[in-house]
């Protein structure tokens, strides 16, 4: 059996996963850490080391090419929740950060400062339902690669504005 698909999707998630779970427990105002991505790659490596103990034959289970198949793609699902739950975390995160800078402040004083604040607004104001869509997506059983572009799409955005406006906000007091 060949585990080459297997192991793109896998390795491409994770990597990922593990930048945007970096980026948010630096972005997170206590360093805090989030734990769930985490049980969920661990998850995902015991299922690799099912498929891989039967592959050795170390465990000889019943139906073993089925067997390690489903194992794989069980391995691929907890790859995919550890990167949808770290998507949210950061996205929260964001906005948060966001939020607090804007907070109490008029948004002729924000426009003067930061010259994309009516494009960040109307992102904002979209973000919730780009996200509820990708929740939605997601458990539709459509590509999942494709979702996890778009929601690194998203990521991006949301960083960069959190960014620029951190930039603006800071200069001019």
């Amino acid at each position: 059996m060949k585990f080459e698909h297997y192991w793109e999707d896998i390795c491409r998630i994770h990597l990922l996963t593990k930048h945007y779970l970096l980026l948010a427990e630096e972005m997170s105002t206590g360093g805090e850490m989030f734990l769930q991505p985490l049980k969920e790659h661990r998850d995902a490596y015991d299922h690799i080391i099912r498929v891989y103990a039967a592959k050795n034959g170390i465990n000889k289970p019943e139906q073993r090419e089925q067997y390690m198949r489903s194992n794989m793609s069980k391995a691929i699902g907890h790859e995919y929740r550890a990167f949808f739950d770290t998507a949210d975390w950061l996205s929260l995160i964001c906005r948060d950060k966001i939020n607090r800078m804007l907070e109490g402040k008029r948004a002729e004083d924000i426009e003067r400062r930061y010259s994309g604040y009516k494009e960040l607004r109307i992102f904002l104001l979209d973000l919730p339902g780009q996200i509820a869509e990708q929740r939605e997506r997601k458990d539709v059983g459509s590509d999942l690669l494709e979702e996890v572009d778009r929601y690194v799409d998203i990521l991006d955005r949301l960083i960069q504005y959190c960014r620029e406006l951190s930039l603006a906000m800071e200069v001019t007091g």
